[in-house]
C-alpha cells in the first residue's frame, strides 16, 4: 500500500509542476484555489493546495508544510522567500515530502518550520515563538482533543474520527 501511495504522490507531484507556472503577483493568500485552475498560475501555497486537494480526494493523508527552501539553480521559487510544500503518509516510510513548485521530493534543502492542514493553519505572519525559537500554528485543537482522549484506544478512535477532517 505505501508503495502505491508513493507512487500515486510522485505521479500527482509531477502532473501538479507540469500543469501550472510558477509566477507571483497573479494569486494572495485569500486566493480561493480556482483562480490557480484559472489562470494556470500561482505561487508555491498554490501548488501545495491543489496536490493537498486531490490526495485528500482519493483518500490520502496529507499535510500543508511551511518553512523555506535551500536555494539551487534550478528551483521555480523565490529565494529567500517562505516555501510551502506537501507531506504525504506513506505506510513503512512515515511523512514523507513532495515540492510541486519544484518538481522534487522534499529533502535536506527544504526547511520546515510549521505544518497544518492548509496554509490557514500556519501562514508566516501568525505563527507565535515558543521555546527555543520553534514556532507553533495557533491552532491546535486536533492535537489538544487527541492529547485529552488519554489512553492508547481513545486515541485510536479520535484518529479514525478525525482522519477526514485534519492531516495530522
Amino acid at each position: 500500500r505505501g508503495e502505491r501511495l508513493g507512487m500515486l504522490a510522485d505521479r500527482l507531484l509531477h502532473t501538479v509542476y507540469d500543469r501550472f507556472t510558477y509566477q507571483k503577483g497573479v494569486t494572495t493568500a485569500a486566493s480561493p484555489i480556482t483562480e490557480l485552475l484559472e489562470h494556470g498560475r500561482g505561487v508555491c501555497q498554490d501548488f501545495a493546495h491543489v496536490m493537498i486537494a486531490c490526495l485528500r480526494r482519493l483518500g490520502v493523508p496529507c499535510r500543508y508544510v511551511s518553512g523555506y527552501l535551500f536555494h539551487g539553480s534550478e528551483d521555480t521559487s523565490a529565494e529567500g522567500a517562505t516555501h510551502a510544500w506537501v507531506e504525504t503518509f506513506l505506510p513503512g516510510l512515515g511523512w514523507v515530502g513532495f515540492d510541486p513548485t519544484n518538481d522534487v521530493v522534499a529533502g535536506s534543502r527544504h526547511i520546515r518550520v510549521a505544518i497544518g492542514r492548509d496554509y490557514a493553519d500556519v501562514p508566516p505572519t501568525k505563527r507565535k515563538p515558543r521555546d527555543a525559537g520553534l514556532f507553533v500554528s495557533k491552532r491546535q485543537p486536533a492535537i489538544s482533543a487527541w492529547r485529552a482522549a488519554g489512553s492508547r484506544g481513545a486515541r485510536r478512535r479520535y484518529r479514525s474520527a478525525a482522519a477526514g477532517r485534519a492531516c495530522f
